[in-house]
């Protein structure tokens, strides 16, 4: 009687981690849905807003602006308390200028120098840096699979940059290769976030660094705002501002700390995987544009070996 007693009690006790596991297992489905849909499509927000600003400068003081304020207003709604500890600050602050700040101004400018399909491709790049650093730094092991990733998503970044794309912009070489320094920039943020984000609440983590990064942008897009003609932001652009600043820097941001905080850095930055599929798509069908055969191979490797990377 009493192991049967015991068995029936320990069966009761059991039974409430059900809905625990459905709550987390549909968290889970948020954030690969979430992540994927939303930044793919940013590309193709950006490269239609920015026509609409003096500068690259300029819409990003504007949209960093509405960000901090929205993840402001967050945090205040859920009365959390924005402070870390002394030892954390400096952490932060490299976040700001690194993570947030630098990796904004080279991925606008790569954006307006290359096109949207490209810029996705190369920010797809991320889980393979993350992947690479992990192994130098010695966070994670990085098993032989992922390496071959690594490799074949170089080659098929080489194959994107080769010169005999007649379509391309001139200056396609200089954006891929800035949005290539963005998504480094990336890379560092996840992997430099991993540790704030198992001590403080994510939205406080996405705030913190957003707020001096902000700062940065407004100040530097100072000069091109004063030559902002107003009035030929229209309803569009407007729209590119909300949906970039709001659902991309203000709630992706919180979004990816709670992966990063879920399931690690490695795992999260494997999130971006369908970027580019997304971005491609979009493009296609919104922008008109196209990848000759080479970049479509080039395409295809930089996907495929960013896949291996999650075996």
């Amino acid at each position: 009687m009493p192991e049967k007693h015991a068995a029936v009690v320990s069966t009761s006790l059991a039974a409430p981690a059900a809905p625990a596991r459905s709550a987390a297992t549909a968290a889970d489905a948020v954030l690969y849905i979430y992540v994927p849909l939303v930044w793919g499509l940013n590309y193709i927000v950006i490269k239609a807003a920015l026509p609409a600003f003096a500068s690259p400068l300029a819409f990003n003081a504007v949209r960093w602006a509405f960000a901090a304020a929205v993840l402001l207003l967050l945090v205040a709604v859920r009365r959390e308390r924005l402070w870390v500890e002394a030892r954390d600050r400096p952490r932060v602050l490299a976040l700001a200028l690194i993570g947030n700040a630098l990796q904004q101004v080279t991925f606008v400018e790569g954006i307006r120098l290359t096109t949207a399909g490209q810029a996705a491709l190369f920010m797809s790049l991320t889980p393979v840096l993350v992947a690479a650093a992990s192994a130098v730094l010695g966070l994670e092991r990085v098993a032989r699979v992922t390496w071959a990733g690594i490799g074949l998503s170089v080659a098929g970044a080489a194959a994107i940059l080769h010169p005999g794309a007649g379509t391309l912009p001139a200056a396609a070489l200089w954006g891929d290769l800035l949005v290539l320094a963005s998504a480094g920039c990336w890379a560092y943020y996840t992997i430099a976030c991993r540790p704030l984000t198992q001590r403080y609440p994510p939205s406080v983590v996405a705030t913190l660094p957003v707020l001096p990064a902000a700062a940065v942008l407004v100040l530097a897009g100072i000069p091109a705002l004063r030559l902002q003609q107003w009035s030929a932001v229209g309803p569009a652009a407007w729209a590119g501002i909300v949906y970039s600043g709001g659902l991309l820097i203000a709630l992706g941001y919180v979004a990816w700390s709670v992966a990063i905080r879920r399931i690690g850095a490695s795992r999260t930055a494997a999130l971006i995987n369908l970027n580019p599929v997304v971005a491609l798509i979009a493009a296609w069908l919104l922008l008109g544009e196209r990848l000759d055969a080479v970049q479509a191979v080039g395409a295809a490797l930089v996907i495929g070996g960013v896949a291996l990377t999650r075996r």
